[in-house]
């Protein structure tokens, strides 16, 4: 006769667990307005676009947004809106809106590529003037994590230095913003002044980088 192995029995707490189906449609139906509150947001999103066509370039707007869900962003549930999204050759032009089970909602932006090395200087200004101190910057050596750690991103207003010399080494720039889930009904606004100051930065650093080409 053989032994159940010690680590497949479950605690009492897991044993309540998976004797409640209440906690799997709960999971459910907070996820069905995750899904709404980021679908308003792609409505949002592309009349804000429609209404600052200088924010982003235009190649990057073309490609339509998406939502998608997963169940293990380091083992935890999440779902996330990219727009825009442009991933092509090894350059990235992205601003991911993401909700992280038991974390946070934060919004990224990614750059890469030809992107990142268009936008370099004007991030790079900002962030030494202190415009972007409440922003996030990531200083990893890898651009696809996007958890809040102290290896990974830290608030500019406490590492100027650090970001900028990270915007002009690495291959990417990526700045970041968060609000506890414990502010769920804040979560619309946040996303949407949060993407109406990356628009914002963008055009602004755009237009530069066009009259300094210009003279």
């Amino acid at each position: 006769m053989l032994l159940m192995n010690a680590n497949v029995k479950l605690s009492a707490n897991e044993m309540a667990l998976v004797s409640d189906a209440g906690f799997i449609l709960t999971k459910l139906a907070i996820t069905g307005k995750v899904y709404l509150i980021l679908g308003n947001l792609c409505s949002y999103f592309r009349e804000y676009t429609a209404a600052h066509p200088h924010a982003f370039p235009e190649e990057v707007l073309a490609v339509s947004p998406k939502i998608y869900r997963g169940e293990s962003y380091r083992q935890l549930p999440y779902v996330m809106l990219d727009y825009p999204r442009y991933f092509a050759g090894g350059n990235a032009f992205a601003i991911r809106c993401l909700f992280w089970w038991g974390n946070s909602f934060s919004i990224h932006l990614h750059l890469s590529g030809s992107w990142k090395q268009l936008y370099a200087h004007g991030y790079a200004a900002l962030i030494q003037s202190g415009a972007l101190d409440s922003w996030y910057c990531c200083i990893a050596t890898g651009e696809w994590e996007h958890h809040f750690g102290e290896d990974n991103y830290v608030l500019i207003g406490t590492a100027r230095e650090v970001c900028v010399q990270h915007v002009y080494k690495q291959h990417f720039i990526k700045l970041a913003q968060k609000i506890p889930l414990q502010e769920w009904d804040h979560a619309y606004d946040f996303y949407r002044e949060a993407f109406a100051t990356l628009a914002a930065v963008a055009e602004k650093i755009k237009s530069e980088t066009e009259n300094r080409s210009d003279h």
